[in-house]
């Protein structure tokens, strides 16, 4: 049995000036990610939800059981839903007709239309009440750390206007807020290492406290963070447009960009027996991923 990991972005759901073609590509992969799990018939009902939310197979574990993270986006009345993390899921093949077999608990966090929303094991815990919307779950130990957006709304004053947010994260339910107030068209990062938060959107923090970088400037960002043996990787853009990640800190170059045409881009990144896969686009606009 296969597996099929469609990652989309906020920009399907929620429009902002000059970004109408990207925004048309990522709800299309919304709405070709829905109707390919109706066609495989995989469904799974959410608590507060408006319809249901539709999930292809479950998450390969190399043989074995651990921790694996699905990446997609659907609209089922304005529902978002962006991560799920399985955990102690058995693969072995008289499952295949389950899609969630064993004692798996699953981790969904999204929003209900309105607000942020964690999922546990279809249980809905709503985050915060005020606006917003959940893009990311992680589990550090007996942690459970959301990533998201609350007190979301239009503000016409702010360049560009459009949509904006508190960014910030929940640990166990309790809200820190990163920042202030902003226009929503940040990707969102977060890792933990120990007791530090790492937490992106764009700009780095630390517990809550801006972090700088080297290459970063203010116009390079941070897409993806993780931890690995005690060691923490960042993904991004420096200042003048490079894909590059950071090790502990230390600037790596990914890709150069040009003057003219595409930029690269990049998007996500996992660290597997010390190799470093950064995913992304080429100057030729082309989905790429770069190894190390």
């Amino acid at each position: 049995m296969g597996y099929i990991l469609n990652i989309g972005s906020v920009a399907g759901f929620v429009g902002a000036p000059g970004w109408s073609i990207y925004s048309a590509t990522k709800a299309g992969v919304a709405a070709f990610t829905e109707v390919l799990a109706l066609d495989a018939g995989r469904i799974m009902s959410l608590a507060g939800a408006i319809g249901t939310v539709r999930v292809i197979g479950c998450a390969g574990c190399n043989g074995g059981t651990g921790l694996v993270v699905i990446a997609g986006m659907k609209r089922a009345s304005s529902i978002l839903i962006c991560f799920l993390a399985l955990l102690g899921q058995s693969c072995s093949k008289h499952h295949d007709n389950d899609p969630f077999p064993g004692s798996a608990t699953v981790y969904v966090a999204g929003d209900d239309g309105v607000n942020p929303v964690l999922w546990i094991d279809g249980k809905a815990q709503t985050l915060a009440t005020d606006g917003g919307f959940a893009s990311q779950v992680l589990l550090a130990g007996s942690e459970v750390y959301v990533a998201g957006v609350s007190d979301q709304g239009t503000n016409p004053s702010l360049t560009p206007a459009g949509p904006y947010g508190q960014y910030g994260y929940w640990k166990n339910g309790a809200e820190t807020r990163v920042g202030t107030p902003k226009f929503l068209m940040s990707p969102i990062a977060i890792a933990v290492n120990g007791n530090d938060v790492y937490f992106s959107n764009g700009p780095l923090y630390k517990n809550g406290s801006s972090v700088s970088l080297a290459g970063l400037g203010e116009q390079g960002f941070v897409c993806s963070a993780m931890t690995v043996a005690g060691d923490v990787y960042l993904a991004g853009r420096d200042s003048t447009g490079n894909g590059v990640y950071w090790k502990n800190g230390v600037l790596h170059l990914v890709a150069a960009t040009q003057p003219i045409g595409p930029a690269i881009q990049i998007y996500c990144m996992y660290v597997s027996n010390g190799d470093v896969y950064v995913g992304g686009s080429d100057l030729q606009d082309r989905g790429a991923i770069w190894i190390n």
